[in-house]
């Protein structure tokens, strides 16, 4: 097959699959698939409709696959966006250090996007929305896991990203003292009352 031909498929298949068309998206991924095998992009695609149909290990499946066949492009959309999908699967499985190293690819990637990173429309509009939510979610991991350390890390790059959530600023507080480092949690905490010494004695 021409492999235009194939390349048109994928487009056909992202924009059925963002349209709901979920049938007609993975028709043309299993044709696209068997012309191209090791693509990255027809994996990534369909590990996603897989999970979105609750079909998590042929999800995982096909995820691992689009990471493999991108190994040598770690920061293609294909790469990333298969790193996001595989954190928000692993840690609803349950999986929370595999989940917390996903998240950590995705964010390694997110900081430093690539040219074929800001130019993918999909993917832009990620970045956008994990803004600050994909580190708050590490750090919600992290803590789960019982590494404040860790959690204090990933948190203090949430509020950096998004700080004007007061949410992830009290999360911070929260790590930083279970982490023992009282003095950073209680100035931070200064901060979120605006110096109210007299509301912050009372709590």
């Amino acid at each position: 097959m021409d492999p235009t031909l194939v390349d048109a498929r994928i487009l056909l298949a992202r924009a059925n699959a963002q349209q709901g068309n979920e049938v007609l998206a993975a028709e043309h991924l299993q044709r696209a698939l068997q012309e191209r095998p090791r693509s990255a992009a027809v994996h990534q695609l369909l590990g996603e409709l897989a999970w979105q149909n609750g079909e998590t290990p042929k999800a995982l499946e096909h995820l691992r696959l689009a990471l493999l066949a991108s190994a040598d492009r770690p920061k293609s959309p294909e790469a990333v966006m298969s790193h996001l999908t595989l954190a928000l699967l692993l840690r609803k499985e349950g999986y929370l250090r595999a989940a917390a190293d996903q998240w950590q690819q995705y964010l390694a990637a997110a900081d430093n996007p690539s040219p074929e990173m800001k130019e993918h429309a999909e993917l832009r509009d990620l970045l956008v929305l994990y803004r600050g939510k994909a580190a708050g979610i590490l750090g919600e991991i992290f803590t789960e896991l019982g590494d404040h350390n860790a959690a204090c890390r990933a948190y203090e790059k949430a509020v950096t990203q998004n700080p004007e959530s007061e949410s992830l600023k009290a999360s911070l507080v929260l790590s930083l003292a279970r982490a023992g480092q009282a003095d950073r949690a209680f100035a931070i905490f200064h901060e979120m009352i605006g110096g109210n010494t007299a509301y912050s004695k009372s709590l």
